[in-house]
């Protein structure tokens, strides 16, 4: 992943937030006071609908990126046990076949 070091933010992911079901998006009064908090029309094509609503961002900081990157590599991948490794961890596994290898 190639992170620019001048932004301070990057986008995750997105989703729809459906207010009311598409045919009920003329008579709906929810947030139409003002034009720029009213609620569009817009198509998702990950779930295949079309909504009325808003899309939702998720953002994240660059630093909370590369916290929960190093978690999940020094706590996560390292400590938990992996049924297609024979039910033991990754650094039990890697020394069984440094084991088997200096053996042989």
């Amino acid at each position: 992943m190639k992170v620019n070091v001048f932004e301070d933010y990057f986008i995750v992911d997105s989703m729809p937030l459906e207010v009311v079901k598409l045919s009920r998006s003329t008579r709906s009064k929810i947030c139409k006071e003002d034009f720029y908090t009213s609620p569009n029309k817009g198509y998702c094509a990950s779930q295949s609908m079309y909504y009325y609503g808003y899309k939702i961002h998720a953002v994240c900081l660059i630093e909370a990126e590369l916290s929960i990157f190093s978690w999940i590599e020094t706590w996560y991948n390292k400590r938990r046990i992996h049924s297609f490794l024979g039910y033991k961890t990754i650094n039990e596994f890697e020394t069984e076949m440094y084991n088997q290898n200096v053996a042989a």
